[in-house]
């Protein structure tokens, strides 16, 4: 699709039919935005981000130092088992 023979077109008051496949042709009659943009401030746009609640923080802080905690006694209780089969 030509937009500069489109514009051209439509300045010379032409309408314009734009077939495009698997839907309905549309009439295009003038290029002109029926409102003016608005700026919106870019605060706006992007919701600001939220901080985690610092209680839900230390819960999962928490959590994941019992895990490394077992886990750490899980290996050293592997490697003296290890150990002592060798001996």
């Amino acid at each position: 699709m030509d937009i500069k023979l489109l514009r051209q077109l439509l300045r010379e008051n032409a309408s314009v039919v734009l077939v495009e496949e698997g839907h309905p042709p549309l009439v295009v009659r003038e290029l002109v935005a029926s409102e003016e943009p608005q700026e919106v401030p870019i605060s706006a746009k992007w919701p600001k981000a939220k901080q985690p609640p610092v209680a839900t923080q230390d819960s999962v802080l928490e959590r994941l130092n019992k895990e490394i905690l077992a886990l750490r006694e899980q290996i050293a209780a592997e490697e003296s088992g290890a150990s002592e089969k060798d001996n």
